[in-house]
């Protein structure tokens, strides 16, 4: 696998060429799967990046998350020495890295934290391992806490990641705490209808993110693989459905349901 970066050409409405070639060394395969900008996590007040490999051959093929720090605008390139995770027992096909997503600051100590998904892992069952950020050097490799499930739903298929506002990265805060939060979506959930699908949401608290959900809602017909992809923001509309013209201070989500029946 490879992952390429480009620049901006200045105000122009295009990309000049690759200015940064990224490999990894060890992965013979799905290097570059899924991509993330994460926030600054280390402390270098610059954006850094997290990159899956779900198929990658370091130890298991069960997959390996590597992140990409920027070093004066340059990303570098993972190496033996670096951020790397797998998991801790072999498990292959885990699918560790299908989806990665930057999540803000979780916990308030001000560095931005990450998730990594293996949704295969445990049988389908699948887990999302949530890394703290530090304001220096680089985040443990010891994830701070993860979430699975007792249902085989493929837990963290997706997840709503954070995004960048004036130029800022920043997460995506649902009740408006000053924590920010994770929305992960299950689209293989089987509970009333089979693969209905639903998602679950995580609010952030001191110390490490809540690995209990506050939120469950479901796919309501059979197939409808609810939650297959996921998204945060405040568009500044409210629970009676007005929307003004400035943000409230509240994310709002949107959810796919692919597998529903009529173009619905």
């Amino acid at each position: 696998g490879y992952v390429r970066v480009y620049r901006p050409a200045g105000t122009a409405m295009t990309l000049n060429s690759t200015f940064r070639g990224i490999t990894t060394p060890g992965c013979q395969s799905s290097f570059g799967t899924s991509v993330a900008n994460v926030g600054n996590v280390d402390g270098s007040n610059r954006d850094d990046l997290v990159v899956g490999a779900p198929a990658c051959h370091v130890p298991d093929d069960g997959g390996s998350a590597f992140l990409l720090t920027s070093n004066a605008g340059n990303f570098v390139a993972p190496s033996v020495s670096s951020w790397t995770f797998s998991l801790s027992t072999p498990q292959q096909g885990a699918g560790l890295g299908t989806v990665v997503a930057g999540l803000g600051d979780t916990n308030k100590d001000g560095a931005a934290d990450f998730a990594v998904a293996a949704p295969k892992m445990d049988s389908g069952h699948g887990r999302i391992y949530v890394f703290n950020g530090k304001t220096t050097g680089l985040p443990n490799t010891t994830q701070s806490v993860s979430m699975s499930s007792n249902f085989s739903g493929n837990v963290g298929s997706s997840m709503a990641a954070g995004i960048v506002r004036n130029g800022v990265f920043v997460g995506n805060d649902v009740n408006r705490d000053g924590f920010m939060d994770l929305l992960e979506g299950e689209p293989f959930y089987s509970g009333s209808y089979t693969n209905q699908g639903r998602i679950r949401l995580f609010f952030g608290k001191p110390g490490v993110i809540d690995y209990n959900a506050v939120l469950y809602l479901y796919g309501n017909c059979t197939g409808c693989n609810f939650g297959a992809a996921t998204a945060l923001g405040d568009i500044g509309c409210t629970a009676g459905g007005t929307c003004g013209a400035v943000p409230d201070g509240y994310a709002d989500a949107a959810i796919s349901q692919p597998g529903r029946a009529n173009g619905s």
